[in-house]
C-alpha cells in the first residue's frame, strides 16, 4: 500500500514521469498514521527524508513540500532528525540557501518531537560560523547559519518542550523581521537584498517593523559605524532619526522580546547597560507599576472592607440602644 500510494509516485516524479499530486499522498500518508502502519511508513521514506534534510539536486520545490508534509505526520521524523549532523545539513542549504523552506524543515523536526542529543557541539560551531558571516559569508549563506543558530538555541533552552515549539514559531512567524536583526549582530546582510545597512534601516520603517524597533534600533545606532563607510554615514543617520520619531509615537510590542533575550544575550544586556531607558526597561518597569499597584489596590480594598465592618457595628450598636 505504501509503496504503490506514496512511494511510487514519488520516484516516478523524480524520473520525470508525470505530476506529483499532494492530496492522495498525503492522504495514504494519515491513513497510515491512523492504522498504525507508522514505523512501515517512517522506514519506507528514510531515503527521501535524506534527500530532504541533504537539500538534494534530485528534489525540486513541490516534492520537497510534499515530503515536509509526510514528515509532519510521521512521529518518528523527529526522534530520527536527532541523531542528524545539522552542521553538515546547514552547510549543504547554504548553497542554494531557501530560509523559507529551512523554516519548514525545521517546523518538522520541532514539532516531530526534535531532542538536541550531542547538539551543544552544533551549536558552538554555528555560533563561530556567525562571526565569520561579515568576511567570509553571504547573504544566502547568512540567513541558513543564522536560522540554525536560532532553532539550536531554542531547543537548548531550559525551557520546556511545549515552550520550544511556541518560541519556534514566533521565529518563523517574525523572520522577516528577524533577518534585520541578526544582521546587524553579525554585520552582514543576510537572507535581505539590500546592497548596505542604510538600505536596511530605511526597509525597517515599514509599518508591519514598527512595534518591534525596539529589538533593533539601539544596536543598529551604536554599530552604525562600523556597519557603514563614511559616505553612507549621511543616509544612516537619516534613517535613524526617522526610525527614532517612529518609535516616540508607537507603543512597542513585547511579544518578540523574550526570544530575542534568548538568543541575543550579550547584545541585550549590553544594550540594557547603554540605554536604561530602552523600551525592554520601561516595560520592565510598567510590569513592576502595576504589580505595586495591585498589591495597593489589595491592601486598600482590605482596609475599606474593615472600615465598611467597622461602621456596620457602630449602626447595629445604635440601633440596639434606640430598641432599648
Amino acid at each position: 500500500m505504501i509503496e504503490e500510494a506514496i512511494i511510487k509516485p514519488i520516484e516516478d516524479y523524480m524520473a520525470g514521469n508525470g505530476e506529483l499530486h499532494r492530496f492522495p499522498i498525503v492522504q495514504s500518508a494519515r491513513d497510515c498514521c491512523r492504522t498504525g502502519l507508522q514505523k512501515e511508513l517512517h522506514n519506507l521514506m528514510l531515503p527521501y527524508y535524506n534527500m530532504y534534510i541533504d537539500d538534494s539536486a534530485r528534489l525540486d520545490w513541490t516534492s520537497r513540500g510534499i515530503i515536509a508534509e509526510v514528515a509532519h505526520l510521521d512521529p518518528y521524523f523527529g526522534s530520527w532528525a536527532s541523531s542528524q549532523d545539522l552542521m553538515k545539513m546547514a552547510r549543504a542549504w547554504a548553497v542554494r540557501g531557501s530560509g523559507d523552506e529551512l523554516l519548514t524543515l525545521m517546523d518538522c523536526m520541532i514539532q516531530g518531537g526534535y531532542e538536541p542529543w550531542g547538539s551543544v557541539e552544533c551549536y558552538e560551531e554555528v555560533t563561530e560560523e556567525l562571526r565569520y558571516q561579515r568576511v567570509n559569508g553571504n547573504s544566502s549563506s547568512g540567513e541558513i547559519y543564522s536560522l540554525l543558530h536560532a532553532f539550536m538555541t531554542i531547543v537548548l533552552s531550559s525551557h520546556r518542550y511545549d515552550k520550544h515549539k511556541d518560541m519556534f514559531q514566533l521565529l518563523r512567524s517574525h523572520w522577516d523581521f528577524l533577518r534585520h536583526v541578526y544582521s546587524v549582530i553579525t554585520g552582514s546582510i543576510i537572507g535581505l537584498g539590500f546592497p548596505n545597512f542604510v538600505g536596511l534601516a530605511n526597509n525597517l520603517k515599514n509599518t508591519k517593523y514598527q512595534p518591534y524597533l525596539h529589538l533593533v534600533y539601539w544596536f543598529l545606532s551604536d554599530r552604525a559605524d562600523e556597519l557603514c563607510t563614511k559616505k553612507q554615514q549621511k543616509g544612516m543617520m537619516k534613517a535613524l532619526a526617522s526610525l527614532q520619531d517612529i518609535m516616540d509615537r508607537t507603543d512597542p510590542n513585547p511579544e518578540l522580546d523574550e526570544l530575542c533575550q534568548l538568543l541575543f544575550p550579550k547584545d541585550v544586556k549590553e544594550m540594557l547597560i547603554n540605554h536604561p531607558k530602552t523600551p525592554y526597561r520601561q516595560l520592565e518597569s510598567e510590569n513592576k507599576v502595576l504589580e505595586n499597584e495591585n498589591k495597593v489596590l489589595k491592601v486598600e480594598n482590605t482596609e475599606l472592607k474593615a472600615e465598611k465592618n467597622a461602621l456596620n457595628e457602630k449602626l447595629n450598636a445604635l440601633a440596639r440602644q434606640q430598641e432599648e
